[in-house]
Parts: C-alpha cells; structure tokens; sequence
C-alpha cells in the first residue's frame, strides 16, 4: 500500500497507527492526519510527522473546536466519524470489541454501507 499511490486518512494516535505512519513514509503514500484536538503550532509538530509534511505528502485537519488541548472521548468520536463520513474505504487494522470504534460501525449510516469495503471494514479484529 505504501508505494501504491493510496491516500491513507487516519488520527495516527494508537501504537499500531504510529507504526503505520513510518511504514507509509517509506513509500509515496499521501497521508491525511485528522487531529482529534485543536491544531498544532508549526515549531510543536511531532517528530513523526515532520518529514512527510516537509515533503508535502501529509495533510493535516482538525474537525473539532479549536479550544480542545487535549483528546477527550468525545473529540475522538467527532474525528472517527469525520474519517467515516470522508472515506471512500475503509481497513481497521484492530477492532476492540468494547471500544467506541465499533460502536460507529455498528451505527454506521446506510448511505455509508454501500460504499467500498464497508461491508468488511473490520477484517482484522483482535
């Protein structure tokens, strides 16, 4: 996927995403970080996430109010659900049973349900 010209939209905020983001860095994937908090000021941008936005290969947006500081539960759902809505696949490296993640599958829109791999957003599952 890295060197396949795929746009990659995710929060990068768990171990597995972070790991993801320097898999794609490799490669020629544009990636879209979408912040569950407010934006980051240029000098306090995370080390990861430096070399791509240099490279104009990363993309970053932040859906919510602009006084949040810090990720809270309802910051993540509001930044999930904006992933969900401007998606046009999905892949879920890690599905919690019991996390808010598949709680929004579960309530997913049946406008959503007809598009690519939505079907089967939850291939993997842990």
């Amino acid at each position: 996927m890295r060197d396949e010209g795929v746009c990659v939209m995710s929060g990068f905020q768990s171990p597995l995403e972070r790991e993801v983001v320097g898999i794609l860095q490799k490669g020629t994937s544009l990636l879209i970080l979408v912040l569950a908090r407010r934006m980051w000021d240029r000098r306090h941008v995370p080390t990861l996430f430096r070399q791509p936005l240099d490279d104009g290969r990363l993309l970053v947006i932040s859906p919510v109010s602009q006084s949040i500081r810090r990720v809270d539960a309802r910051s993540a759902a509001l930044r999930n659900r904006y992933i969900l809505d401007h998606a046009d696949s999905l892949f879920l490296g890690a599905l919690d049973p019991e996390g808010s993640l598949k709680e929004l599958q579960e309530r997913m829109s049946p406008q959503c349900a007809g598009r690519e791999d939505r079907d089967s957003m939850a291939r993997h599952t842990s």
